[in-house]
């Protein structure tokens, strides 16, 4: 059935195969336009083209294979006679019994039946000695046929093959030494001597069968591993047969001295004669059992084969020996031994082909010693059960396995047969090719014709009618145009057909006469106009021309004579466009005054025409004239050539260099443009310097052209240099076009790993300037970048542990880093250290991070460091690993402006941190002071801004102590690292104002008042012989009582509480009173006795006017002597101070 289905896959297969072919081929004749016919053509010149290998491959084949037998044979008797003499005698008996054994079968009745050496089966016994190879086949009781061939009487093992002919088939028994070798080398010598010899004398069926013997005993006593090799050993010669015979035939497994097992003799005892003859096993009826399947399922149906024998003979038998009864149980304990061996024999893998397990089987040739019960024997409580066998010769389930299963099972192995049904299916491959070849062949012929056919009458059609010129060079390339399509038309039909032509190249010739024709015209109608426009803008240019005008004809002239030096040198058509491209060409025309439709076709027809022209007279006589008009133009303006950097600059593929290279910023987002021109980049210089080539390849006098050319690299160099170093100069501008705070600390995470804006410049700067760096006259500065690389590339190599960073740095490999990090240390330069040193830096660059994930953690850390900077701080490591660095590089020199970008990564972090924390401090400035007293009534504002305990102290001696410090009575800015703290300048006005000190309030004032005796005018009525002083603060007061006779007080005046003020002056009869009110009026009452008195007439008591006329008192004279009465004098007077919104920048508003 497997056979079967495998024939119909087989032939569904080569059906498919050729259905594909079909249509395929099908699918090409409607795509060429071709008849149906031609499909058949195709799929019989495939068929007979595979038919015709296979034909030749099989006769190959053959010869190959006698080729191979004869070669065998002789090597086999060479090697025979080139051994040693105790080696030759074992091969030279070996050989013996193998052509006695072949003279035996062609001598014998077996020629009656066909070839006497294919008309029974043969099986080979392999195992390792004492396994029971000979004992099972002697003990068969087949019938044998005694020769001197067969085993040697008197001799127990087998010496090297031991022949039994049975009426059934034929077994060779091996010795024990062909399975595990006891001498490696004679062993395995005599084993493939034996394979030789079966190949020999048995080419066409080789094997039938191997029986591999496992002795009980391997299974009861060797560990796994033992098994295990032993398994893989017979895998290995199994291998060898199955590679040197070329044929996969079955493998049986024969358990043998199973008698060692206990209970066997038992149970055998109990069975007839008839059961004894039977085999004992299971059959791979499926072939596709595994080894493990397969052993599960033997001892599966065994076992329970064992059981129900088992209660059979206790039903029927009266006399017995109870041992019986455990044997299905004690065969069992070999289930995962048997499946060891059979698994190191039988693995899969996929280099080798899996031999086929046919059947496990179990046999007795030879009852003696004694079985031993491993079932009782695990039972600690049972002492040691053993049986003593009775020494016998008895053969048990034997007879069947080599008298019926193995014969039966011939069929398994069926090469012969195949090969000759193979042989008489392709006995006519042949002639089956041959006839599909010229089929094909003749097909082929026919198709190229009408493939010819087809071509010329497009050449009839469309070009019946004779182009027409006006000479009008757009029109005309309009008109030569439609000719060339006619013309890549027909090509592409000549191009298309894949098939040989078979002598019929007419098509061919006609395309190539209508290309020469195209040439013509193209000479005749555009090509001479347009050299005489050329020529025409040539001498049109004078010294006055702008300079980007003359560069550009320049430009123009070297490329044409790029073009035609390589038409000239046979350049084919695609090569032309890859070096003048048609947007080049067509440049070229419309600067000669064509229309730019017309100008892309003519440049599209020129490279054409470059192409097909078989001699370009035009193109030789345009090529000279080039070189004419290129000499006039060189000599046109200055000798210096400064143009070309303004040519490079203009050129659209060439991108000058911006900061937005380096920052994150968006393009345009700066208020000054910042770059390096384009002709100062490294592919500016390499359009320059192909500039330059084209012109030094193009001029006739190339010796005076090459001395320009070297003034101008000197100029250029220098100019290189200098764009650059300006672009350092405003680098540090980038940083303005950052958008906002996230920008900032993503370009410090950057900067943290060694990268960012300022190391990437130093890497540009490497790259760009590598040209120039062994050049003379270059600024020195310029070979301090390349020592500050090999640092950077140094610390990288070592962060990644791999070789790109240096490969992208220094262009180059490891070698050439050490080559350069020995070079600067042999110039006193300690670049290790350096890169230590840089390390360091950067470590420190990365310890600011965690300081700066918001404003609070940026000003903590700022208020900090801020002024003292402390050891332990990032920014101090930093600046000073950055001081070690430069002294190591540039002996604490070195160019500023370069060292500026070194330190670029740390300046950026101070002006963060200190930037940021000023918008900090700016927004603790607004919450602590000013928002608090925006609205505050103004006799209460002072009070609150600057009383003892007031918001501006607070401010400048807590929140702002740190960025500020006073120089005199002047407050100023405290600095770090070449920052100053960025208050606002109105800010630190206010803190000026003269009289902020005195306005500083305190909580309270004490000012002694000492009374004088008062005065009135000498022609008074009367005399005032009091006063009495009081000062109200709350529901308390303080008096001072004058009575013209010495006393003090000590006033306590508390701005908060004290105010309202009464003076009274006391006369006989009235008492004038003088109320100074409100928050301010003991202040309003010092502020009249400044002076120490103060003199009072009628109008400041009006409510007294009349007593004080009557009394004829014109004045009164009240004097005080006053001790710490200025403060409060001058709070009064001083004039409001505005309160400034910004007390330092905040760059987030």
């Amino acid at each position: 059935m497997a056979k079967f289905i495998y024939t119909v896959l087989k032939l569904l297969f080569v059906i498919a195969l050729l259905s594909g072919l079909t249509a395929g081929a099908m699918w090409i004749t409607q795509h060429q336009g071709w008849p149906w016919w031609a499909a058949a053509a195709i799929v019989g010149g495939i068929v007979g083209l595979v038919m015709a290998a296979f034909f030749i491959h099989r006769y190959f084949l053959r010869t190959r294979e006698r080729q191979f037998v004869q070669r065998i044979i002789e090597q086999d008797d060479a090697q025979i006679k080139e051994a040693p003499l105790h080696k030759r005698q074992r091969m030279k008996e070996l050989q013996d019994r193998w052509i006695e054994a072949i003279e035996t079968l062609k001598n014998s009745r077996l020629r009656k039946f066909g070839n006497p050496l294919y008309v029974l089966p043969w099986y080979m016994v392999l195992g390792e000695s004492d396994s029971g190879k000979s004992t099972a086949v002697l003990h068969a009781r087949l019938k044998n046929i005694l020769t001197d061939v067969g085993p040697v009487k008197g001799v127990s093992a087998t010496r090297n093959c031991d022949w039994w002919f049975f009426e059934e088939a034929i077994f060779l028994d091996t010795a024990g030494r062909y399975a595990i070798p006891l001498d490696e080398s004679s062993d395995n010598e005599e084993w493939h001597e034996f394979l030789v010899l079966l190949s020999k004398y048995r080419k066409q069926e080789p094997l039938n069968g191997l029986v591999l013997t496992l002795p009980a005993e391997k299974l009861l006593n060797d560990s796994e591993d033992d098994l295990a090799n032993y398994g893989r050993s017979l895998r290995g010669r199994v291998n060898e047969l199955m590679r040197t015979l070329g044929v996969r035939f079955p493998v049986y497994i024969l358990v043998t001295k199973l008698d060692l097992v206990f209970g066997f003799n038992e149970l055998v005892d109990l069975l007839p004669e008839k059961d004894l003859r039977q085999a004992m096993g299971c059959m791979n009826t499926t072939g596709r059992d595994n080894s493990t399947t397969m052993v599960d399922t033997t001892f599966d149906k065994v076992g329970s084969r064992l059981k129900m024998l088992r209660l059979q003979l206790l039903e029927t038998q009266q006399d017995y020996d109870p041992a019986f009864l455990a044997f299905p149980d004690e065969l069992e304990t070999l289930r995962n031994s048997l499946k060891v061996f059979a698994e190191a024999t039988f693995f899969d893998n996929p280099y080798q082909e899996t031999p086929l397990l046919r059947g496990i089987f179990f046999s007795s040739g030879r009852q003696a010693g004694q079985a031993v019960s491993r079932i009782l024997r695990s039972a600690t409580s049972v002492p040691q059960v053993t049986t003593v066998l009775p020494n016998t010769d008895n053969g048990i389930f034997l007879y069947d396995f080599f008298g019926k299963i193995l014969p039966n099972d011939r069929s398994l192995f069926t090469p012969i047969i195949e090969f000759l049904r193979w042989r008489t299916i392709t006995q006519h491959l042949g002639l089956i090719s041959w006839f599909l070849i010229t089929f094909a062949l003749c097909v082929n012929l026919s198709l190229v014709y009408l493939n010819n056919m087809r071509a010329l009458e497009t050449f009839e059609q469309e070009l019946i009618s004779k182009p027409q010129f006006t000479n009008n060079i757009a029109e005309d390339s309009k008109e030569l145009g439609k000719i060339y399509l006619n013309i890549t038309d027909v090509s592409s039909i000549n191009n298309d057909w894949w098939l040989p032509r078979l002598g019929l190249t007419q098509s061919k010739e006609a395309e190539a006469s209508y290309k020469a024709n195209f040439c013509r015209d193209f000479e005749l109608y555009v090509l001479s106009p347009l050299r005489k426009i050329q020529e025409k803008q040539i001498f049109s240019l004078t010294a006055d021309t702008p300079e980007s005008e003359v560069a550009a004809q320049i430009n123009l002239i070297t490329k044409q004579i790029s073009l035609y030096n390589k038409r000239m040198t046979g350049a084919k058509h695609t090569s032309i466009l890859t070096v003048n491209t048609q947007n080049e060409l067509a440049s070229i025309f419309q600067q000669q005054g064509i229309e730019p439709d017309a100008a892309i076709v003519v440049s599209k027809l020129l490279s054409v025409y470059l192409t097909w022209a078989e001699s370009p007279r035009l193109v030789e006589e345009q090529l000279e004239l080039s070189h004419t008009w290129l000499a006039r133009l060189m000599n046109l303006k200055d000798v210096n050539m400064h143009w070309l950097a303004e040519w490079a600059n203009e050129q659209p593929y060439l991108p000058p260099v911006h900061l937005s290279s380096f920052w994150d910023i968006a393009p345009g987002s700066l208020r000054e443009e910042v770059m390096v021109p384009a002709a100062f980049t490294q592919e500016g210089k390499k359009a320059i310097t192909a500039f330059l080539d084209n012109i030094e390849s193009s001029v006739a006098n190339s010796s005076t052209f090459r001395s320009r050319r070297k003034n101008f690299e000197e100029w250029y160099t220098l100019e290189y240099a200098n764009a650059w170093r300006e672009f350092m100069y405003a680098f540090h501008r980038g940083e303005d076009g950052l958008r906002n705070r996230q920008d900032y600390l993503e370009t410090m995470a950057l900067m943290s790993v060694g990268k960012g804006p300022y190391i990437s410049l130093i890497q540009r700067l490497a790259k760009e300037l590598r040209p120039f760096v062994d050049q003379k006259g270059i600024p020195k500065w310029v070979g301090e970048v390349y020592r500050m690389e090999a640092v950077i590339a140094l610390w990288q190599h070592k962060q990644s542990g791999n070789k790109k960073a240096v490969t992208s740095l220094l262009g180059g490999t490891e070698k050439k880093l050490s080559k350069l990090v020995t070079h600067l240390t042999t110039s006193g330069l300690d670049v290790q250290a350096a890169e230590k040193d840089f390390g360091d830096y950067v470590a420190a660059i990365g310890d600011m991070i965690p300081l700066a994930q918001t404003r609070p953690e940026i000003f903590k850390a700022t208020s900090s460091y801020f002024g003292s900077d402390p050891v332990n701080s990032p920014f101090h490591k930093a600046s000073s690993a950055i001081s070690k660095m430069r002294h190591r590089l540039f002996n604490k020199g070195g160019n500023e402006i370069l060292w500026e970008i070194i330190n670029g990564p740390f300046d950026f972090n101070v002006r963060f941190f200190t930037f940021d924390a000023s918008a900090h401090l700016q927004r603790l400035w607004e919450q602590q002071v000013y928002n608090k007293v925006e609205y505050m009534p103004e006799e209460k504002k002072q009070q609150a801004l600057f009383g003892n305990k007031g918001l501006v102290r607070k401010f400048t001696q807590k929140t702002a102590a740190p960025f500020l410090e006073r120089a005199g009575s002047m407050w100023e800015a405290k600095s770090w690292h070449g920052w100053m703290f960025p208050f606002d300048m109105d800010f630190l006005d206010f803190l000026q104002h003269e009289n902020v000190e005195a306005q500083m309030q305190q909580d309270k004032y004490f000012v002694k008042i000492k009374p004088l005796p008062l005065d009135v005018n000498d022609d008074a009525k009367v005399e005032p012989y009091g006063a009495i002083l009081t000062l109200l603060c709350g529901d308390k007061q303080q008096t001072l009582k004058n009575y013209n006779y010495p006393t003090e007080q000590k006033f306590t005046w508390k701005p908060a509480e004290c105010g309202t003020t009464d003076l009274q002056i006391l006369f006989a009869k009235k008492t004038l009173k003088k109320t100074y009110s409100g928050l301010h009026g003991f202040q309003n009452f010092l502020k009249e006795f400044r002076q120490g008195t103060y003199t009072f007439d009628s109008t400041d008591f009006p409510e007294a006017k009349e007593f004080l006329t009557l009394s004829n008192v014109k004045y009164i004279n009240v004097p005080y002597e006053f001790n710490g009465a200025e403060p409060i004098v001058k709070l009064f007077e001083e004039k409001p101070v505005d309160i400034p919104l910004a007390a330092s920048e905040d760059w987030g508003k």
